[in-house]
């Protein structure tokens, strides 16, 4: 498929550029919704649905957020209110952008309107738009459910996070690192465009650049190799969007036993160049694991604990003296460094 950037717009007043589609004004939007007609309360009740599924899920087509509203909401709306309402909120200024495939891809023709997505602001906030990767890690995994009405609507409040316990440890270590001269109002800030970050599944070098650039410094090695194990047990533990809302662990729980002897599966010492030159990224390495097939779920959780030790001792090594050029590659593959990493 060929990518297409965001379409941009301009207004009469001043050139000023409007993101596609465009935001109608509060006036037009409601003279829109009395047309279908729908009742006030269940416009409101809608758009915290479409709010809480792009902060949840990131992309979601049209198709399963009805199914979800209904599971929850069964007499809500019927399928041409769903659709209309779905078509004016298009034009709303809210936490998501409502797109078709033909707008986003340069080859693909104009499809059924319920394979619109739903997709939350955070896919296109950045250069390399995290939508199309994130489009293609959910494929082929099952969407999370969460157990009732009110879970699901909590997502519905901006920077909404679960308050998990790995939760806490993350958000408590970050800001014992914060600086000093910052308010409360700051801190809470920071935190939570951290934490809305996260839901996109950034691997963790990029991660520690975006707490270096807020300001937010590590003191020395063991700081460092603290951070990198919270990290790594909060994203296991967090709802992303490239898995649909599921954590790591929910998905690996999901997948069913089907021999009693386990074999095995380890990261050899080319794996391991890989990952400390950068070829290969943590994150990549942990996201096909969980969805290759194994002959043993206990094989899957050795190989992600075992992936887990080696990123935090690659990023310690990091931080260690530069290594002589005919020194062992600090890697792992036996080579010296000049012939491995130090190319």
């Amino acid at each position: 498929m060929v990518y297409v950037r965001m379409m941009t717009e301009y207004t009469d007043k001043g050139q000023e550029p409007v993101l596609f589609p465009e935001v109608y004004d509060r006036r037009r939007l409601n003279a829109l919704y009395r047309e279908i007609p729908l009742k006030d309360n269940t416009s409101r009740l809608l758009r915290k649905y479409f709010n809480a599924m792009a902060n949840l899920y990131g992309v979601i087509p049209l198709r399963d957020a009805l199914a979800v509203i209904r599971r929850f909401s069964p007499r809500t709306v019927t399928d041409e209110e769903f659709l209309a309402f779905a078509e004016i909120a298009r034009h709303e200024c809210e936490g998501y952008w409502i797109l078709g495939r033909h707008e986003l891809f340069a080859d693909v023709a104009e499809g059924d309107v319920m394979d619109h997505e739903i997709i939350s602001l955070l896919m296109f906030g950045a250069e390399d738009a995290p939508y199309f990767k994130t489009m293609e890690r959910q494929m082929g995994k099952p969407l999370y459910i969460p157990p009732d009405k009110a879970s699901l609507l909590a997502y519905a409040q901006r920077f909404y996070v679960e308050k998990t316990a790995e939760y806490t440890a993350l958000a408590d270590f970050i800001e014992e690192h914060m600086p000093l001269r910052w308010m409360r109002y700051q801190r809470e800030a920071a935190l939570a465009d951290i934490f809305d970050l996260l839901r996109v599944d950034v691997d963790l070098n990029e991660f520690v650049r975006l707490l270096d650039a807020m300001g937010i410094e590590f003191i020395d090695e063991n700081d460092i190799e603290r951070f990198t194990k919270i990290w790594m047990n909060y994203v296991n533990n967090a709802r992303l969007f490239s898995n649909r809302g599921y954590t790591p662990r929910e998905l690996l729980a999901m997948r069913p036993n089907r021999y009693e002897q386990p074999q095995t599966a380890s990261i050899g010492p080319q794996m391991r160049a890989m990952l400390a030159s950068g070829d290969m990224t943590v994150e990549d390495l942990r996201q096909e694991f969980l969805t290759v097939d194994l002959p043993h779920e206990n094989v899957r959780k050795a190989f992600l604990d075992e992936l887990d030790a080696v990123a935090a001792e690659l990023e310690a090594l990091k931080k260690k003296e530069k290594v002589g050029r005919n020194e062992p590659c600090p890697c792992g593959s036996g080579k010296k460094y000049k012939k491995c990493c130090g190319k």
